[in-house]
C-alpha cells in the first residue's frame, strides 16, 4: 500500500471517504427485487391489518407534497448533477464522450412524461359518475356524487422507476474509492497522453469532495423514495393499481438499461476509459484476494 506521505498515499486518504458508500450502493437488480417486495408485502399488510392514521397516511404530508409530487424533477436534477460530475472524470474529462451521460436522463424524462400521460388517459377513459346525468368530475363532485375511475398508481410508477434509475446511474461510483490505485500510474491509464493524465489528476483532486456530497445526496434521495414507496404500498391504492404501476416502471427500466444501453448508444452509465481502468483494477484485486484465500486454505489443510 502507498505510504501516507507519498502522492499515492495522499490520494488514498482523499478517496477513502467513498469506501462506506461503496458498500451501500447495491446492484440495480437488488433494488428491483426490493421494490417488488415493498409493493406486494405492503399491499398484503394493508389488506389484513387495520392501520391507524399517521403522518404517512395523509396525502398532504410535506414529503408527499414537496418531494413525491415533484418526484421526477428531484430525481432528474440530483442524479444528473451526480452522474455528470462523476462521468466527467470517469470519461477522462473528454466532453465529446460525456454527451452520452445526460442523454439517458432525457430518455428517462420522455418515458416519465409518456407514462404519466398514459395513466391520465386511462383515468379519463374509464371515469364515470354514480349519477349518470353528470359526465365530468367537477360537475359530479359539485352535486355530491361519487366519481369512479380506474387509476393505475402513478406514485408507484414514479417511485419505482426513480429508484431503478438512481440505482443504475450511481452504480459506477461503488468503484470510486479505487481511483487512488490507478491515478499515480500512467501504465494503468491507457489511451491518454501525459498532458491528459496530468489534467485528470488535477480534476480528481478538485472534484472529489463535490462528487462525494452529490453521491450522498443521491443515496439520501434513493432512501426517501423507498420510504415513500412503502407508505404508498401501505396506505394508498388497491393491489392491482400498484402492480400495474410497478410493471410499467419495471418494463421501462428493463428495456432501456438492460437491453438498449447495453448494446447501443449512449451506452451504460459512466462508460469511459478511466472507468474501465478502475473496473480492471477491481477485478485484479478480487482475483488476488481469491488467490490468497485459496493459498490460505491450502496451508490450513496441510
Amino acid at each position: 500500500m502507498p505510504s501516507g506521505d507519498s502522492p499515492q498515499g495522499r490520494l488514498a486518504d482523499t478517496f477513502s471517504i467513498f469506501l462506506p458508500l461503496s458498500y451501500i450502493i447495491c446492484r440495480p437488480s437488488s433494488y428491483f427485487k426490493l421494490s417488488w417486495i415493498i409493493i406486494i408485502l405492503g399491499s398484503v399488510v394493508s389488506h389484513i391489518v387495520d392501520l391507524p392514521d399517521n403522518f404517512f397516511s395523509s396525502s398532504k404530508n410535506f414529503l408527499n407534497v414537496y418531494f413525491v409530487k415533484l418526484g421526477w424533477g428531484w430525481t432528474l436534477s440530483v442524479v444528473s448533477a451526480t452522474c455528470y460530475s462523476a462521468g466527467y472524470l470517469y470519461t477522462g474529462c473528454r466532453s465529446r464522450v460525456l454527451v452520452r451521460q445526460p442523454f439517458r436522463m432525457l430518455v428517462g424524462t420522455a418515458i416519465w412524461f409518456g407514462c404519466t400521460e398514459f395513466i391520465l388517459s386511462v383515468e379519463r377513459a374509464t371515469g364515470r359518475c354514480s349519477d349518470t346525468r353528470f359526465t365530468s368530475w367537477k360537475t359530479c363532485a359539485a352535486n355530491a356524487s361519487s366519481w369512479w375511475r380506474y387509476e393505475i398508481s402513478g406514485h408507484v410508477f414514479l417511485l419505482t422507476y426513480s429508484v431503478l434509475v438512481i440505482a443504475e446511474e450511481i452504480q459506477p461510483i461503488q468503484y470510486w474509492h479505487l481511483l487512488y490505485r490507478i491515478l499515480p500510474y500512467k501504465s494503468k491509464l491507457r489511451g491518454f497522453t501525459s498532458k491528459e493524465i496530468h489534467n485528470i489528476r488535477q480534476k480528481f483532486r478538485v472534484m472529489n469532495v463535490l462528487v462525494f456530497i452529490l453521491t450522498c445526496s443521491t443515496v439520501c434521495l434513493l432512501i426517501l423514495w423507498l420510504v415513500m414507496l412503502t407508505s404508498t404500498a401501505l396506505f394508498f391504492h388497491t393491489l392491482d393499481h400498484k402492480i400495474l404501476g410497478g410493471c410499467m416502471a419495471s418494463a421501462c427500466w428493463w428495456v432501456t438499461y438492460r437491453v438498449w444501453y447495453r448494446s447501443a448508444w449512449p451506452g451504460r452509465p459512466s462508460d469511459g476509459l478511466v472507468y474501465n481502468a478502475v473496473v480492471r483494477e477491481f477485478h485484479l484485486l478480487t482475483a488476488q484476494k481469491y488467490y490468497r484465500d485459496q493459498l490460505d486454505t491450502s496451508d490450513c489443510t496441510m
